[in-house]
């Protein structure tokens, strides 16, 4: 009767043990409003308009949401290190599950109130973010 408990309990165990669990960053939490972003071959950096309402949203427990004029992005998001292609060393990486409109994984720098997110290619496109009160 014990092996038979132990080898029903055992692939449940091992389900839970092997689940990958990847972690958010806390310090993202809050709501951010692009204030500028640039292209990346051209290299050509456009202001974004103060009353335009590009929204990047982390409300906790891993969930985003992007919001872009008629547009509304959500779903969950986890951070990696990867291999900056610009400084060679390992950097924070954004993966996005649920990317449409957006690059699917950003490199980011928090400096106080402002948000640097940057696609790890070379000519690739950045954004800049503020946090909003």
């Amino acid at each position: 009767m014990r092996t038979l408990i132990y080898s029903c309990l055992l692939p449940v165990f091992l389900v839970v043990a092997c689940k990958k669990h990847l972690p958010g960053d806390a310090s993202l939490t809050g709501t951010w409003k692009m204030i500028s972003y640039t292209n990346g071959f051209i290299g050509q950096t456009h202001t974004v308009p103060d009353d335009s309402l590009c929204l990047l949203s982390f409300p906790g427990d891993q969930k985003y949401q992007r919001s872009a004029a008629n547009f509304i992005e959500k779903g969950s998001y986890y951070v990696i290190n990867e291999q900056s292609i610009f400084t060679g060393k390992p950097a924070p990486l954004l993966l996005f599950d649920n990317a449409y409109a957006f690059p699917s994984a950003l490199l980011y720098q928090i400096r106080k109130d402002t948000l640097d997110l940057a696609m790890n290619a070379a000519d690739a496109y950045s954004y800049r973010y503020v946090r909003t009160p």
